[in-house]
């Protein structure tokens, strides 16, 4: 984190939540969605985040009005946020991690910040592109 404020996240002196958090977090790479596993991230960030399919306004993270957190996370083995973000060491664009770790394997990750929108590259799939204008993607659900 930039600002150096650890206890943001963190109760240096004890927590009954694993990390030494201050609250709730899915540790693992992909977990079944329920909004109060996130309760860490909800704390600072909007609740409702991945809970619509379709928004204008919830997120910038969206291919037109489809919101992509939703497409990542809100589902049986979705992705976790730390899946995606390092809220500890990335420079990139939005914390955007420079790996995904998966396994034994770690994939990298570059995002290319665009006027309405971002490209990702990660090892894992090919390059996707979200426009928040001139939409890219077919949503699949």
């Amino acid at each position: 984190m930039k600002t150096g404020d650890c206890t943001a996240c963190h109760n240096v002196h004890g927590s009954e939540f694993a990390r030494l958090l201050v609250r709730k977090f899915p540790l693992n790479f992909y977990s079944d969605y329920s909004p109060g596993e996130y309760d860490l991230c909800f704390g600072c960030h909007n609740k409702d985040i991945a809970k619509t399919r379709t928004t204008e306004t919830l997120t910038n993270f969206r291919d037109g009005n489809y919101n992509l957190h939703y497409f990542h996370v809100n589902r049986a083995k979705g992705r976790t946020c730390i899946a995606c973000h390092d809220p500890h060491a990335s420079d990139q664009y939005k914390h955007i991690r420079y790996e995904v770790p998966f396994g034994a394997w770690s994939y990298p990750i570059s995002i290319t910040k665009t006027r309405n929108g971002a490209t990702c590259v990660v090892g894992c799939h090919a390059p996707k592109t979200y426009d928040r204008v001139k939409p890219q993607i077919k949503p699949s659900r």
